[in-house]
């Protein structure tokens, strides 16, 4: 082949062709490589010499060239290259050390592709997909608010009755007070005079002996005396429970408002049912009885307070679906590796078209001003991220049950030991 027929070739060629001798001049270039290295027009290609660029290759690129004048075959995926007119041109380059039929290093030949628009579509796409991971940031944030404002809504709504729940153990606490009081001044001369009577000295008459035992013989024959001391176990009992009850109420909404961020680690999956009926007391008892029927379950990996969410809503829902005195059965169990968790009420049923859009986001069958949408809507999609689901099934006129099915995961390589739920 002609030297013509050679240039000819690579001057049609696609990528930019050059050929550089052993100190770097420049010995040949198609037109592709003129366009890209010589475009800014003040250097010939018979002056030009790639070692000595500085302006226009970054010095750390400019080392892995070097390395091709040593002998190495160097490849760049992305050389940037910055001509005088500021415009950044982006190349593939790759640089193949020459060699004589003796051995001997003659210079190196460099191919470049150009990649501008490629890299200039990749910075683009590598904006875009900053712009979605911050928008995903912030619904994601909205997110978290929403299921923090729909759980403070339910409890907002149990405010009243919790309240009530709380004021009746603070009532007959402070009723056992006053009568505790009572009772403690009735008897402080009982035991003054005993006091009395044990600091007799041996050296006092028999007569001031007989007259301490009078006084407390006296205070001893009144007829309530057995009674006071008969009630004061009782009356501390029930201080204690009130107080008992009291704090489980406080524990219990502390740990149903927590934030509902996706903090999980192994639970008792009927503590949170456990904390939700005691939430939703108030609400319910008036409405129906509740049945419980806990299976033995190993403990789950979840977030018990996105759980406590999930029961209270459904359980304040199943309560209001009952117009009169109703039953709310809760139910567990577990089948092919998962736990379920029916919580059924006798309440007036939803009919084919609601069930179908139970879950939809705003979706109420309630009237206006009585429920958000937003409770199946969010349980659903906190089940779905435990790798669960849930289900439902109704009966206009019989009543409701959903479903959750959950996950159940070994622990530390073995299955939590179960605990028996009472019934």
């Amino acid at each position: 082949m002609s030297e013509l027929d050679f240039e000819t070739m690579l001057n049609a060629a696609p990528c930019g062709a050059m050929v550089f001798g052993v100190s770097g001049n420049l010995l040949f270039c198609n037109q592709k490589a003129k366009d890209i290295f010589l475009s800014d027009g003040a250097t010939g290609s018979d002056q030009y010499n790639l070692l000595e660029e500085k302006r226009r290759i970054e010095n750390a690129d400019m080392e892995r060239v070097r390395l091709a004048f040593a002998g190495q075959r160097v490849e760049i995926s992305a050389l940037c290259l910055t001509p005088d007119s500021g415009h950044e041109t982006w190349l593939h380059s790759l640089f193949c050390p020459n060699f004589n039929a003796a051995g001997e290093f003659t210079g190196v030949t460099a191919y470049l592709y150009d990649i501008s628009s490629y890299h200039s579509l990749q910075h683009e796409l590598l904006k875009e997909m900053e712009a979605e991971q911050q928008l995903s940031d912030h619904l994601s944030q909205a997110q978290r608010q929403l299921q923090q404002s729909e759980k403070l809504a339910t409890v907002g709504q149990l405010a009243a009755g919790i309240a009530h729940e709380i004021n009746n153990p603070i009532g007959y606490i402070g009723s056992n007070i006053n009568t505790l009081k009572s009772y403690v001044a009735k008897l402080l001369p009982i035991v003054e005079s005993s006091q009395k009577l044990i600091s007799v000295e041996a050296s006092e008459t028999g007569a001031d002996l007989s007259k301490q035992l009078e006084h407390l013989r006296e205070y001893l024959k009144q007829d309530d005396v057995g009674y006071l001391v008969g009630d004061l176990s009782d009356i501390v009992d029930e201080c204690a429970e009130g107080i008992k009850r009291v704090k489980s109420i406080v524990a219990d909404m502390k740990g149903i408002a927590r934030s509902g961020e996706d903090e999980r680690d192994w639970n008792d999956i009927h503590e949170a049912l456990d904390t939700a009926l005691n939430i939703a007391n108030n609400e319910i008892k008036y409405k129906a009885s509740v049945k419980k029927d806990y299976a033995e379950l190993p403990k789950l990996f979840c977030s018990s307070s996105q759980m406590n969410q999930i029961f209270l809503n459904i359980l304040v829902n199943a309560s209001q679906a009952i117009d009169e005195h109703g039953v709310i059965t809760v139910r567990t169990r577990e089948v092919d590796g998962n736990a379920e968790i029916d919580i059924e009420d006798t309440g007036k049923g939803i009919d084919e078209a609601g069930v179908s859009r139970i879950f939809d986001t705003f979706y109420t069958t309630k009237p206006a001003g009585q429920g958000t949408g937003l409770g199946l809507s969010i349980a659903k999609e906190i089940i779905t991220r435990h790798g669960g689901e849930i289900s439902v099934r109704s009966e206009v006129g019989k009543g409701t049950c959903f479903t959750i099915r959950l996950p159940i995961e070994e622990q530390d390589g073995s299955k939590e030991e179960g605990i028996q739920g009472a019934a």
